[in-house]
C-alpha cells in the first residue's frame, strides 16, 4: 500500500507500464488492448498512455484501449495463459486440477519454457516477466 498510494489496483497499472515499456522499445506504432477491469479503467488507461508517451518523448504512435474479455477471443486466450502461469507459480496450493495441469503441460511443451520461471528478455513471441 505504501507504494501504491493506498490503491490496490495501482500495482496492475505499474506492471502494465513496465511490461509495455519493454515491449514498445523497438516499435514505432502499437495498438494495445487491455482487459476491462472496472469503471475506473478508462481514466487509468488515459494516464498510462500519457506516461508511456512521455517516456518515449511522444516518438511513438500509441493507442491503448480496454475491451471486455467476453468480446474478444484473444483476450480470453490471454486469460488462459495468465491463469496457467499464475496457477503454476503458486506455492500455497496443491496443484490437483487435471485440466489446469494439462493446459500448463501443453503450454510448456509447445514453448519449451517452464511457466514457473521467467523468459529471457529477448524472447519476442512468448514473454513471462517474473517480478521479484
Amino acid at each position: 500500500e505504501i507504494y501504491n498510494e493506498g490503491d490496490a489496483d495501482q500495482f496492475y497499472y505499474k506492471a502494465y507500464f513496465y511490461v509495455l515499456k519493454e515491449l514498445l522499445t523497438n516499435c514505432e506504432k502499437a495498438k494495445i488492448y487491455l482487459d476491462y477491469k472496472d469503471n475506473k479503467c478508462g481514466e487509468k488507461m488515459k494516464k498510462l498512455s500519457r506516461i508511456l508517451e512521455a517516456t518515449f518523448h511522444k516518438q511513438k504512435e500509441l493507442s491503448i484501449n480496454t475491451i471486455r474479455s467476453d468480446e474478444s477471443h484473444i483476450i480470453q486466450l490471454t486469460d488462459i495463459f495468465v491463469g496457467a502461469i499464475g496457477y503454476k507459480a503458486r506455492s500455497d496450493i496443491k496443484h490437483t486440477s487435471y485440466i489446469k495441469n494439462h493446459i500448463i503441460q501443453s503450454i510448456e511443451n509447445f514453448t519449451s519454457y517452464d511457466l514457473s520461471k521467467g523468459t529471457p528478455p529477448w524472447e519476442d513471441k512468448f514473454n513471462i516477466f517474473k517480478f521479484q
